[in-house]
C-alpha cells in the first residue's frame, strides 16, 4: 500500500473495545479501501490509560501479538497509543522508566508505532513538575522526546 498517504482507523473510544473478529473484518476493509494505519488506544483498555505502568501479562500478549500481525498480513501499520497522561509525573524518572518498559514490551511483540496522547488531562502541571517544566507542552514534549531516543537506541 502506498504509505506517502496516512489513512486508517483509529480504535480510542471510550467503551468495551474492538474484540478479534471485529478488528478482522476491520482491517479486510482497511486493505480494500488502501487505508495503511491502525491506531490501538480503546480507553477501556486499562492498561493504555488508567494502568499505563503496567505490563502486559503473559495471558494478554497473545492478543496483542494477533493484532499486530494481522495488521501486517493486510498491509496496514500497527500503532501503539498510550495515554500516560492521566497521573504521569513528568519529572520523575521512574514513570520515564516505566513508560521505557512498556514500550518495550510492545516492540518485543513487533510494534513498530507509537502514539503519545495527552488528551482528556488536567491543565495544570503537579507542584513538582512546574520546578522542572514551563508548562504541559514542554513536559509532554520531553518525555516524547525521551522515548523517541529510547526506541532508536
Amino acid at each position: 500500500m502506498d504509505q506517502s498517504f496516512f489513512s486508517g482507523v483509529i480504535e480510542g473510544f471510550y467503551g468495551k473495545p474492538w474484540n478479534v473478529s471485529q478488528r478482522s473484518v476491520l482491517l479486510e476493509r482497511m486493505q480494500r479501501w488502501h487505508m495503511n494505519y491502525f491506531m490501538y488506544g480503546p480507553k477501556d483498555d486499562r492498561k493504555e490509560r488508567a494502568a499505563w505502568r503496567e505490563l502486559y501479562a503473559n495471558d494478554e500478549l497473545p492478543t496483542l501479538t494477533t493484532l499486530i500481525d494481522a495488521c501486517a498480513s493486510h498491509g496496514v501499520q500497527f500503532v501503539y497509543a498510550i495515554s500516560p497522561g492521566l497521573d504521569m509525573e513528568f519529572a520523575q524518572p521512574s514513570d520515564a522508566d516505566a513508560l521505557h518498559a512498556k514500550i518495550g514490551q510492545l516492540v518485543d511483540l513487533g510494534c513498530r508505532n507509537f502514539a503519545f496522547l495527552f488528551d482528556d488531562i488536567k491543565p495544570d502541571l503537579s507542584d513538582s513538575d512546574r520546578t522542572r517544566f514551563a508548562s504541559p507542552a514542554e513536559a509532554q514534549s520531553a518525555v516524547t522526546n525521551a522515548a523517541h531516543r529510547y526506541l532508536r537506541s
